[in-house]
């Protein structure tokens, strides 16, 4: 199952070389199929982390999207989709009490690294059994 959605995630990505994105009901269709809801997270990283490149919005869940010093108008509005459309992949792809752990992180790349370090394996626990756990 994971083959045949990696194939129509790299389906997708050699279409979007021939358009410039793809439309949004593709984009709400793979969407669907990336949702985490506290097992397997290194599946669901891997097909969320696709999807997040092929809208390019990957650099600002990653953190590392930033203006130059001096924006234009274009560039801001531009910049502030792109953030909104960052938290709006992540909240819609995690069920609801996943959901709870990042929904007070103010931006994508809070609500990445938090999802990142409340699913890393401790010793000998499974992601879905430390989802359970205080995060320090």
């Amino acid at each position: 199952m994971l083959e045949a959605q990696q194939r129509e995630i790299e389906a997708l990505r050699n279409r979007s070389h021939e358009s410039t994105q793809p439309t949004e009901l593709e984009a709400k269709h793979l969407l669907r199929k990336a949702k985490f809801s506290g097992k397997y997270f290194s599946a669901f990283k891997v097909k969320f982390q696709n999807m997040c490149q092929l809208r390019h919005i990957w650099d600002v869940i990653q953190g590392t999207k930033v203006l130059p010093e001096f924006p234009t108008l274009n560039q801001q509005i531009e910049h502030q989709d792109k953030i909104n459309l960052a938290k709006s992949y992540l909240q819609t792809s995690l069920s609801n009490e996943v959901f709870d752990m990042i929904q007070e992180d103010p931006s994508p790349s809070d609500m990445w690294n938090t999802l990142l370090k409340t699913t890393k394996r401790k010793s000998g626990q499974t992601p879905s059994m430390y989802l359970n756990d205080s995060v320090d």
